[in-house]
């Protein structure tokens, strides 16, 4: 897009620039999971344990990779104007398939850890399909764990977040999906003018399905070149709809400023920031990621473990 920006006056400039840094080291960690987790093919480990971090985490990985990026390029930190309805569409769309995906990551972290550490106990519970009683913060998992090890620490030191996370912005915990607020609208008139648009683009919905209704029931020419005017006129109609209510949309957008919160209650009160919750969200993510990583590296033999990205093997996961 090239519409301009305004600065974002809830924004500083230390904010913009501090999370343009956090993006850019956040896209960076990221590509370096994806590499190692897509690219894993190590005998020393679980074939299982493998399978979920090659097949499971990095693809997720890749797909939150993809999300951040889109979120970050087109909502970025200081924008103020309005999202349209295809901005607010396709931004909801990105932002809960982030947090989706964060959370089915760290699911992928677990049945990688249960099917090293307990093996037998991992075969049962995926025979049985008690896949609800593994998580990674959960003790069936962590009980596994070396007692001292690093991985658990940093997992136990995460409880609160993870508790915070499934509350407020898991999106498939039988809640709302999240949401961007569009636009967030000030002052009396603004405000009456924002009403008295919405209503009549609402009754143009109406009067528009209304027409093309009487104009479909019409038996005055059943021949084919009576079928084929009318829709013809039903296509027009369709074409002249769109249009007017595109003119009242862009009217309803230039009423308000945008602010980069989001939220998944019914009353849209629970306001959180989008930054920067999503890249501390992320954050978290890969600093569990980053942990396994070294967990696998520390089994591996040393002259199985790839050299470097040039080294690997090109495939398709």
């Amino acid at each position: 897009m090239s519409k301009a920006k305004q600065i974002n006056p809830h924004a500083s400039t230390q904010d913009r620039l501090s999370i343009k840094a956090e993006s850019f080291v956040l896209w960076q960690s990221l590509s370096e999971l994806l590499s190692f987790f897509a690219f894993l093919n190590e005998p020393s480990i679980h074939q299982n344990t493998a399978a979920y971090l090659r097949f499971g985490a990095a693809k997720r990985i890749r797909w939150i990779l993809e999300d951040v990026r889109w979120l970050t390029s087109n909502i970025p930190v200081d924008r103020t104007e309005a999202l349209t309805d295809e901005e607010c569409h396709a931004a909801g769309l990105h932002l809960n398939s982030v947090y989706l995906h964060i959370r089915g990551t760290l699911d992928n972290f677990a049945w990688s850890l249960l099917w090293q550490f307990a093996p037998v106990e991992a075969e049962q519970l995926d025979k049985d399909g008690n896949y609800n009683q593994i998580g990674l913060f959960r003790t069936s998992v962590l009980r596994h764990l070396p007692t001292n090890s690093r991985l658990k620490t940093i997992i136990e030191s995460l409880r609160d977040w993870n508790d915070a996370f499934r509350l407020r912005r898991d999106p498939v915990a039988h809640r709302l999906p999240l949401r961007l607020i569009p636009q967030v609208i000030t002052g009396a008139e603004n405000i009456r003018s924002y009403q008295e648009t919405q209503a009549t683009l609402f009754a143009n919905i109406s009067d528009f399905a209304q027409r093309c209704t009487q104009n479909s029931n019409r038996v005055d020419d059943d021949s084919i070149r009576g079928i084929t005017e009318r829709c013809n006129q039903i296509e027009k109609l369709a074409d002249e709809h769109e249009a007017k209510q595109q003119k009242l949309c862009r009217q309803m957008e230039s009423l308000g400023t945008f602010v980069p919160v989001f939220t998944c209650s019914l009353a849209g009160t629970d306001l959180i920031p989008l930054y920067p919750t999503i890249t501390d969200d992320c954050g978290n993510l890969i600093k569990i990621g980053a942990e396994l990583r070294t967990f696998i590296e520390s089994v591996v033999r040393p002259s199985s473990a790839p050299q470097s990205a040039g080294d690997m093997p090109v495939i398709c996961f």
